[in-house]
């Protein structure tokens, strides 16, 4: 509630909001009374141990991959108690979002939501918490800027975190990682750091040569969220990069584009 009017977010890129302001129903009845009692037309009141339930659509932007959305949540049958709800705790939501000042940004600014509330805001993404919070190999990839994306590529070529043989492959295998879908791995990235990402696709192996992945985010990306030029990777530098852990001549058939491709379908030359 103190947060209204505060300026005081107005030059942070990102904020993180938890929780909401739902004070016990008993009070939104209480306020409901002081604001209706006297319109001429009681108010419906419900068992306040079992609401009605209703469903309600999130607010997807033009930018969202998703298909229409709702979740069923409880909700009072007045509207007028129910407004007043809404008024203290869904609104109260969307004025901690507005601090940082969004209509007025300078570059676009980043608001996670953890909350399954719809609020009167467009929403970009909707994802499980899952899938928020970076697991261990997305963390190497922010903080190293590049990642194997293979259990022996990480034993080559990332041996300080002490991951080998068994080790290794349960890390890729777990329930939670993101390797198996590098894109997964970005979600915490810029949009324009994610386009600009490169992989590595080569053949390597010390008995056989099997086929391996390495992520490559721009060079020498500094996390700035008004960054506007990203250096890519060249093959004879992600071959040399390569080889300080692969060793010399073991990369073959090395192949590097970026990870978000332009879609080429339907577009003709002519």
């Amino acid at each position: 509630m103190s947060l209204r009017g505060t300026n005081q977010y107005k030059d942070r890129s990102v904020i993180f909001i938890t929780g909401r302001n739902q004070p016990p129903l008993s009070d939104v009845e209480r306020q409901a009374r002081a604001v209706f009692g006297n319109s001429g037309n009681p108010l419906a009141y419900d068992d306040l141990e079992d609401l009605p339930l209703d469903q309600v659509e999130y607010w997807l932007s033009q930018r969202s991959p998703h298909s229409a959305s709702a979740i069923t949540i409880p909700a009072f049958s007045d509207p007028r108690i129910e407004a007043v709800q809404k008024q203290i705790r869904e609104a109260e939501t969307v004025q901690a979002i507005a601090r940082l000042r969004l209509v007025w940004a300078d570059y676009q600014k980043r608001v996670f939501l953890l909350s399954n509330l719809p609020v009167t805001m467009p929403v970009d993404h909707l994802i499980e918490f899952n899938d928020l919070m970076p697991d261990r190999l997305e963390m190497e990839l922010i903080r190293k800027g590049d990642l194997p994306l293979t259990p022996l590529g990480l034993e080559k070529m990332r041996p300080d975190l002490g991951y080998a043989g068994a080790s290794a492959r349960k890390l890729f295998q777990a329930d939670r990682s993101k390797a198996s879908d590098p894109k997964r791995l970005l979600i915490q990235l810029p949009e324009l750091v994610r386009t600009a990402t490169q992989i590595a696709i080569f053949k390597a192996g010390d008995k056989r040569k099997t086929t391996h992945q390495h992520l490559f985010l721009p060079k020498n990306y500094s996390g700035e969220p008004v960054a506007s030029v990203y250096t890519s990777w060249t093959i004879p530098e992600a071959e040399a990069y390569l080889t300080t852990g692969w060793g010399e001549g073991a990369i073959t058939d090395l192949a590097l584009e970026y990870l978000y491709r332009p879609d080429t379908d339907g577009v003709s030359g002519e």
